[in-house]
């Protein structure tokens, strides 16, 4: 006896779903990312295998609560972070300020102190290192006393010969070139 012949049909292959979302499931996504737990952790923790770990981290419940707390993870580090960075540079110009208004540790060692100060002023933009002053000052020029001497005599000259012979400067109105 043979079987009927039956026509050929792929396998239906469908993802576990749960029937219904419970906090638990919820709880294993919060765990699994926000902790970093592995699927053999949360199985024993909860009484799940690690495969029914891994099909509820599957679904697509699983993906908007993950995307959820990542989403809040994400506002708290940024809101927060500002405000503490300001609470942060509060704290420190206090502490430098008692350090440099300590009298006593300056008395001891007056060098480290002193090395403090400068390094705020550097920091403030006050002092600058030989190299910022280098870079700021391309267009400066340093003269010799000699050397300036005569440049100032020459400009003052100058102003006796403009004074005995002035010039008129006419400024003409600019020409409007015709297209040809």
């Amino acid at each position: 006896m043979t079987a009927p012949a039956v026509p050929y049909r792929p396998a239906r292959l469908t993802r576990w779903r749960p029937k219904e979302w419970t906090p638990v499931y919820e709880q294993i996504v919060v765990l699994s990312c926000g902790m970093n737990r592995s699927n053999k952790d949360l199985g024993e923790m909860f009484g799940f295998t690690p495969q029914h770990i891994s099909n509820i981290l599957s679904t697509p419940e699983a993906s908007l609560v993950r995307r959820r707390v990542l989403e809040t993870l994400r506002e708290k580090v940024d809101g927060g972070l500002p405000q503490r960075l300001n609470d942060l540079a509060d704290k420190a110009t206090q502490r430098v300020a008692q350090v440099l208004y300590d009298d006593i540790l300056f008395e001891r060692s007056p060098f480290a102190v002193v090395d403090r100060s400068l390094t705020v002023l550097r920091g403030v933009g006050k002092l600058k290192t030989s190299e910022e002053a280098r870079s700021e000052t391309n267009n400066v020029l340093i003269l010799t006393g000699e050397a300036a001497s005569e440049i100032k005599e020459g400009l003052k000259k100058a102003r006796e010969a403009r004074e005995k012979h002035p010039v008129e400067i006419v400024v003409e109105p600019a020409k409007e070139l015709k297209a040809s």
